[in-house]
């Protein structure tokens, strides 16, 4: 195995999960019982709150058992089976191999929450900017979808060499 490579995909896992982590107890410390901060004229604003759900809630009102096992179970297996991937692949490049460390760094962070927070996992970040709103949200959701926009983004440069 590429030690450069097992370097890359574990500093990016320390960095997520670690920033993640750093944060949310910070947000949890400073803000679980404190008024909305509000940032850059509203575009940012701090609010703790924890989720039950997924992302943006989803299933939310799932009973705490099926919560328990497609929330935690499985995206416990899942984010184990990419770590896998990730170590064992031959065919990612370094975008890929980062854009998949940062979805399974932020899933760890999440997960995390949902282990030792009773199935919930701490978020604290809202975007309010030009009329769009977003959900409350943390640096592990952002890990995510830096790494998702990132993979696509990869996916698209290869499919463009290809057919070049």
């Amino acid at each position: 195995m590429n030690t450069i490579k097992t370097l890359l995909i574990l500093c990016t896992l320390t960095m997520c999960i670690g920033c993640d982590q750093a944060t949310k107890h910070l947000a949890k410390d400073s803000f679980a019982t404190s008024s909305p901060i509000t940032l850059f004229k509203g575009a940012v604003n701090i609010v703790y709150a924890e989720n039950s759900g997924g992302m943006l809630s989803l299933g939310e009102s799932l009973s705490d058992g099926m919560k328990f096992w497609l929330l935690t179970v499985f995206t416990g297996l899942a984010l184990i089976g990419l770590v896998i991937f990730l170590f064992f692949s031959r065919r990612l490049d370094a975008t890929q191999i980062i854009a998949l460390s940062l979805v399974a760094g932020g899933g760890f962070g999440n997960l995390i929450d949902r282990l030792f927070n009773d199935g919930r996992v701490i978020d604290f970040i809202a975007i309010r900017f030009a009329g769009i709103h977003s959900g409350v949200f943390n640096l592990a959701d952002v890990a995510i979808t830096t790494g998702v926009v990132l993979m696509l983004l990869a996916t698209r440069r290869q499919r463009i060499k290809a057919a070049e």
